[in-house]
């Protein structure tokens, strides 16, 4: 008989997404007790296994934003004590070891590889309320109760074990690349933009117009975005797309498939046609593609459930800093209330 276990809690974070570990960590700075579950096995989210490492700090709208976003421009950047002046990429592979050290820091309770499975309901004399939730774990269930459950998930996983209504929003995925062997000089050559040049990076846009079917699926690459590290010898094209007609289990596990075998005929589409890209090599595509957007739900009844990404549809790291700080001002609010 598998194991069961209760946590007791005052906020609970389903989602090691950027937005899920800031809200995690503001709400815990406030001397509550936070729980923050994970289903794969490190944090960051699309700005780690989606490869979106880049955090333009001149669109951070307040204070809270900018100091969340130079934090981790100095501490997951490609080089110890870089400043943030040069530098807007960090290392996605630092970013999963920086968020877990300053949601230590902060005194949250973080578990990964566990699977939400069904929402607990409080029931008082009016109404019926989330209450927390039960995870799936490797050795059993674990019951979280929560006074607020907070959704960092990008296909707002609460949202729908709380039985919400929704519709298909946007209809793509949408998937990043990381290559070597593609140098600075070659890139702005191809840029169709630049967006940003520091000592350390180049950013920017290329056109690559290749698409490819799978069944059902049209996969394609239009404009893509390029975040390219001199230091590390690393460039991420991110914007490989894939047309959704459902938002389902299958759906989405083509589309995962669809995306990597696209992104190894778009490394040969490149070596042939865009000059200086004939070393181009993957080194890896992104474990995580961007499902945001995909669901959108007309509403939220329940004040003890924060949906963080209710109304995002593209994702973006300072956008995802932000959200995660609005989601825990109003968790700390309805705590207050009762």
């Amino acid at each position: 008989m598998k194991e069961r276990q209760t946590f007791v809690c005052d906020v609970l974070v389903i989602g090691g997404s950027l937005e899920g570990c800031i809200a995690a960590l503001e709400v815990s700075r406030e001397g509550k007790k936070v729980l923050l579950a994970e289903e794969g096995g490190a944090l960051g989210g699309m700005a780690s296994g989606g490869l979106m490492t880049y955090i333009p700090l001149q669109q951070a709208d307040s204070a809270k934003v900018r100091e969340y976003a130079e934090n981790i421009l100095r501490d997951a950047s490609e080089q110890p004590g870089q400043s943030t002046e040069d530098c807007t990429l960090f290392n996605d592979q630092k970013l999963k070891v920086v968020l877990r050290r300053m949601l230590d820091a902060a005194g949250v309770t973080v578990l990964t590889h566990v699977y939400p499975a069904d929402m607990l309901w409080r029931e008082d004399a009016s109404s019926k309320l989330p209450a927390g939730l039960r995870f799936c774990t490797k050795n059993g269930w674990l019951n979280v109760e929560a006074s607020v459950v907070i959704d960092g998930t990008d296909l707002t996983e609460a949202g729908c074990m709380a039985g919400l209504a929704w519709k298909k929003g946007r209809g793509c995925a949408v998937a990043g690349v990381k290559f070597n062997g593609i140098g600075t000089d070659s890139l702005r050559l191809a840029a169709a933009s630049i967006l940003e040049e520091t000592r350390e990076s180049l950013t920017g846009t290329v056109v690559c117009g290749f698409s490819a079917d799978r069944g059902d699926l049209k996969l394609y690459t239009e404009r893509l975005l390029f975040l390219h590290s001199r230091c590390l010898g690393e460039t991420v094209l991110y914007g490989l797309s894939a047309d959704l007609k459902a938002v389902d289990c299958f759906t989405l596990s083509d589309a995962r498939a669809g995306l990597r075998i696209l992104a190894y005929r778009l490394r040969d589409w490149m070596r042939e046609n865009l000059e200086g890209f004939g070393e181009a090599d993957i080194i890896h595509v992104a474990p995580l593609i961007s499902c945001y957007g995909l669901r959108i739900f007309d509403s939220n009844p329940y004040d003890t459930l924060i949906l963080l990404n209710q109304h995002t549809k593209e994702y973006d790291n300072i956008n995802a800093i932000a959200a995660g700080i609005e989601g825990a001002g109003k968790a700390l609010g309805r705590i207050e209330l009762g």
